[in-house]
């Protein structure tokens, strides 16, 4: 409509987080594992995160921890200032799956893709 134009005219979608955005690419195996279409071992989980075990693990723990909403966080190249939360609640989160799984020193991986 010609009011939502002047909006966009005016750049002021840009102050409201991820506005005029929509997150449309396919579902991920891990949106599938959320979702309860792939079955997992849930070792954690909050309401931001969910970790669970590696079905083909490459050392004695191998751990997954995916956010619970994508929001256009597909992979991690796609990340951007908005997620900074999400991401730091990751980083946050690794020690305590860590500690429960009773490591006192452990390795994390990030991979994009």
């Amino acid at each position: 409509t010609e009011a939502l134009q002047g909006w966009e005219t005016n750049k002021r979608w840009d102050t409201i987080l991820g506005a005029g955005l929509r997150d449309t690419a396919p579902a991920t195996i891990f949106d599938k594992i959320l979702a309860k279409e792939i079955p997992s071992t849930a070792v954690y989980e909050d309401d931001l995160c969910y970790a669970f075990r590696d079905i083909a693990p490459v050392a004695p723990v191998h751990i997954l921890l995916i956010p619970k909403s994508r929001n256009g966080l597909t992979m991690l190249s796609a990340a951007t200032k908005e997620h900074k939360g999400i991401l730091g609640h990751l980083m946050a989160v690794a020690p305590v799956i860590a500690k429960q799984e009773g490591l006192t020193d452990f390795r994390l991986v990030a991979n994009s893709g």
